[in-house]
C-alpha cells in the first residue's frame, strides 16, 4: 500500500506502526537504494508515507518534491509550516482524521481522484513568489561581485587527493578522473608547473603553490599510482615545512594488496625508507618527509596487531633537511648536489686549520690545504 524510505528512529517506528494499526501495509528499503532502482519502488508504490524524524515537524521539502516529480502521491504527518507548493499537493495527517484517513477514504475510489489532482497541482504551481526575497538578494549578490574586483583565488590548505566518491566539503578535492567530478583534475603522479592555476569545477579561482598546504589524505590511493615517487615529491613540494601526509594502503601480506585488479603495488613497513631516510635518492635535498606514526588497521579499520593487519595507516610529516643530511645528498649524487664547477669562491669560506700558533681561520685555497 505505502513506500517508506529513510532514517528509522524511535519517532517514525511509532508512526509507522500507528498506520499498520489501520490495516495499512508499508513497505520499507531492506538496503540503500539510488538512482533509476529507487525510482522505480516510487513509481509503482500506491503512496509514499512521509513521517518526520524530529519533534520539530519540519517537512521535508526534497523527498515529497522527487516522488511528486515522478507521479506518485505523499502522505505526510502534519507539519506546521506546510511550504508553498507543497499544501495543496500533499495529503496531511493529524491526529483527529488518521483513523478514517487509512481505514475508508485511503481505500476509495475518491482517493485516486484526489491524488492525480494534488499531483496535477504541484506540477501547475510556481513557487517563486515564495522565494522572491531569497532569489533577489542572491541576485545583488551575484551583480556586487560582479563589479568589484576579480576576487581572489581560493589557495586551499587541505588537500583530498584520489577523492573519486569520498568528495569533502572544505577540502580541495583533487582527482585524475572526470567522472569522480572532484574540484581539480591534476594527476600528482606526473611533473606540474607550479603554481597550478585554475577554475574548481564550480567556477572558483584557484591558485595551488609549493609550501602551501597544512595537510594532504591519501585514502587507499598510493597502490594505484604508476610513478610514486614523482607523486611523493610533488606531495613533499605541496606542503608547508611541520605539514602533513595521511596515508592508508593495503598491507602487502593481505589479501587486500592484489585483490583489486587495478593495484600496481604492495606495500609493507619499509616502503616508506626512501622517503625519509634515503631520500637522496630521490633527488630530494632540502626537505625529506618524518615518520609520525605508522598503525595497522583489520578489515573493519580498527587497530589491530601486524599479524591481523588488512591496512596500514602511515603520518607522515615535511620537515627540513640538517646540515649533515644535506652534506650526505651532496656526496651521494654525481654533481654533488647541483654546485657549479667554479664553486665555492674563495673569499665565501673559511678554512680552520691548526699550527704551533693554535687554531686559526683563512681563506680557502689550494696553499692551506696540506
Amino acid at each position: 500500500d505505502l513506500l517508506f524510505f529513510g532514517s528509522l528512529n524511535e519517532r517514525r517506528k511509532a508512526f509507522i506502526h500507528k498506520v499498520e494499526a489501520c490495516g495499512i501495509q508499508v513497505t520499507m528499503f531492506d538496503r540503500p537504494l539510488y538512482g533509476p532502482e529507487r525510482d522505480a519502488y516510487i513509481r509503482q508504490a500506491k503512496a509514499v508515507l512521509n513521517g518526520h524524524f524530529y519533534t520539530s515537524n519540519r517537512f521535508e521539502q526534497i523527498r515529497a518534491s522527487h516522488c511528486l516529480s515522478l507521479g506518485t502521491p505523499v502522505i505526510s504527518e502534519t507539519s506546521e509550516q506546510q511550504p508553498a507548493g507543497f499544501d495543496q499537493a500533499i495529503f496531511w495527517l493529524d491526529e483527529s482524521g488518521f483513523a478514517d484517513f487509512f481505514q475508508t477514504f485511503f481505500k476509495s475510489k475518491d482517493f485516486y481522484t484526489q491524488a492525480r489532482e494534488k499531483i496535477q497541482t504541484f506540477r501547475i504551481i510556481d513557487p517563486i513568489e515564495s522565494y522572491a526575497d531569497l532569489v533577489g538578494f542572491a541576485s545583488g549578490f551575484v551583480q556586487a561581485r560582479l563589479q568589484n574586483n576579480e576576487p581572489e583565488p581560493w589557495r586551499p590548505e587541505k588537500i583530498n587527493l584520489g577523492s573519486g566518491k569520498d568528495y569533502r566539503m572544505g577540502w580541495l578535492n583533487i582527482d585524475l578522473l572526470d567522472k569522480a567530478e572532484p574540484d581539480l583534475l591534476l594527476d600528482l603522479g606526473q611533473p606540474v608547473d607550479w603554481p597550478v592555476q585554475s577554475l574548481t569545477r564550480f567556477g572558483t579561482p584557484l591558485q595551488l603553490e609549493k609550501g602551501s598546504v597544512e595537510t594532504i589524505d591519501a585514502n587507499n590511493v598510493l597502490e594505484h599510482v604508476p610513478n610514486l615517487v614523482m607523486l611523493m615529491s610533488n606531495a613533499l613540494a605541496l606542503l608547508k615545512e611541520g605539514g602533513t601526509f595521511d596515508i592508508e594502503v593495503p598491507y602487502e601480506k593481505s589479501l587486500t594488496a592484489w585483490q583489486d585488479p587495478t593495484h600496481l603495488r604492495a606495500l609493507n613497513e619499509n616502503s616508506w625508507i626512501y622517503y625519509i631516510d634515503w631520500f637522496w635518492y630521490l633527488g630530494w635535498f632540502e626537505h625529506r618527509f618524518d615518520m609520525v606514526s605508522l598503525i595497522w588497521l583489520d578489515w573493519q579499520l580498527q587497530p589491530c596487531i601486524k599479524e591481523n593487519a588488512a591496512f596500514m595507516k602511515v603520518l607522515l610529516r615535511k620537515v627540513i633537511t640538517s646540515d649533515r643530511e644535506r652534506n650526505l645528498a651532496r656526496a651521494m649524487q654525481a654533481n654533488f648536489g647541483g654546485l657549479d664547477d667554479d664553486y665555492p669562491p674563495e673569499h665565501d669560506i673559511l678554512f680552520t686549520f691548526e699550527d704551533d700558533g693554535g687554531s686559526q681561520k683563512a681563506p680557502f685555497s689550494e696553499n692551506n690545504l696540506h
